[in-house]
């Protein structure tokens, strides 16, 4: 059977007391928004620079990174004197700092489970969690696979994906490759991340012959070059 990798979702979480979607209201690409999120297009002109009167401040897991930056860059030039400082990291990783008391006006993890951890904190009230957008995993290679079970091919010797321990990515991977009955029998080929922006590193510097990121990765240079299933 040719198993695909599963849609999953992006979770959005608003925390530490800010509230309004409003301030992401601007167009992204990619990942999809999901239906009835806040993203619309918007047209913007440039304005004059302006002293900082607010910060807003984000939390990003690292597989939405690239598409909170871009919104960031278009809200500034709307709002001035508005900045938008922005850490990223693995979701698991951003739930830890938040529960060690760093704060932030908005938080964007990339799974249920981390959502879940997050809530547990009690820095966050569930009424403030909302589905933010959806994103697709996939299979990155320097050879062409036609289906998962092509992964125990011997000419894939090692396949990155994120730490499922702490990863949300890699949580996804692993339910992926579980469902296909590979997980096992792939395990010894495995060379986790620290975040899901690492594994696709280690793909296209070529240290491994196969990575699962998100499709939203694939944006990134080098990644195209690479077959995708």
């Amino acid at each position: 059977m040719n198993r695909r990798l599963a849609l999953k979702k992006i979770t959005l979480i608003t925390a530490l007391g800010y509230s309004s979607l409003k301030a992401l209201n601007v167009h992204a690409q990619s990942p999809t928004p999901a239906s009835g999120s806040a993203i619309k297009p918007v047209t913007s002109a440039a304005s004059p620079e302006l002293p900082v009167q607010r910060v807003l401040s984000v939390a990003a897991a690292s597989g939405v990174a690239d598409v909170v930056r871009s919104m960031a860059r278009v809200l500034e030039k709307q709002r001035p004197g508005l900045r938008v400082d922005i850490e990223t990291g693995a979701s698991d990783a951003l739930v830890a700092r938040v529960a060690n008391y760093a704060k932030f006006d908005v938080v964007l993890l990339s799974d249920d489970t981390a959502m879940s951890k997050l809530v547990a904190t009690k820095k966050v009230l569930r009424a403030k969690v909302q589905e933010f957008a959806r994103n697709e995993m996939v299979l990155l290679s320097k050879i062409k696979l036609s289906k998962l079970e092509d992964l125990v091919d011997e000419r894939i010797k090692l396949i990155a994906l994120g730490d499922p321990s702490q990863v949300a990515a890699g949580r996804y991977a692993r339910e992926s490759l579980v469902l296909a009955n590979l997980w096992n029998e792939l395990e010894p080929k495995f060379v986790f991340a620290s975040n899901v922006r690492n594994a696709l590193d280690f793909v296209v510097r070529g240290s491994v012959d196969a990575a699962i990121v998100y499709r939203s990765d694939t944006l990134v240079k080098g990644a195209k070059a690479l077959q995708m299933l």
